[in-house]
């Protein structure tokens, strides 16, 4: 019954949503040709995201991105990414909407979300064709922490729910970087 942060015009919960509107653990593969982890940094920079792309070792992505969405859904004519998080944080506040942010990044959540966001974009793309537009069909990515989702309405409203709508020029840039043009 947690009012998800979808940016639609019509409240949304998981409990409303039609069963023909979800797709679960929705599988995807996609191609990388060879993708710069710098040119990636790079790009989610000029975008707002300095600390999207997580450091490491890895200096180049190559062959097949492989991964399954707990949750796809459409509402409202747009279509979101939810994924669900058990994790256990220090306290109660660490479940926060603002605070959420920090343990996104430190498990790299982000960067999964934004990796879950490409994938229905290009799922969307090859199935709308000429109908698809990023900005009309795709909305944000939303992770639902369940050991506090709900929790506290009245005092803490998003409790356990954090949420991302990913620019769309950092999306389609992303996209032609991983099919091995210039970003």
């Amino acid at each position: 019954a947690v009012p998800l942060p979808t940016g639609g015009s019509t409240p949304c919960t998981l409990g409303t949503l039609s069963t023909a509107r979800q797709a679960h653990e929705l599988a995807f593969q996609f191609h990388i040709d060879e993708a710069s982890m710098a040119d990636l940094r790079r790009l989610a920079a000029a975008h707002g995201e300095p600390s999207l792309i997580p450091e490491g070792p890895l200096d180049r992505l190559r062959g097949a991105m492989v991964g399954a969405i707990d949750l796809v859904f459409e509402h409202d004519g747009r279509f979101h990414v939810l994924d669900y998080k058990t994790n256990a944080l220090p306290s109660l506040a660490d479940y926060a909407p603002e605070a959420l942010v920090a343990a996104m990044d430190a498990q790299h959540y982000r960067f999964q979300a934004f990796l879950y966001t490409l994938a229905v974009h290009r799922h969307l793309r090859q199935r709308l064709r000429d109908r698809y537009a990023y900005a009309t069909h795709v909305g944000p990515a939303i992770y639902l922490f369940v050991r506090a989702a709900g929790l506290a309405p009245e005092v803490a409203p998003g409790l356990g729910l954090w949420s991302q709508h990913f620019a769309e020029a950092l999306v389609l840039g992303a996209d032609r970087l991983f099919a091995g043009a210039s970003a």
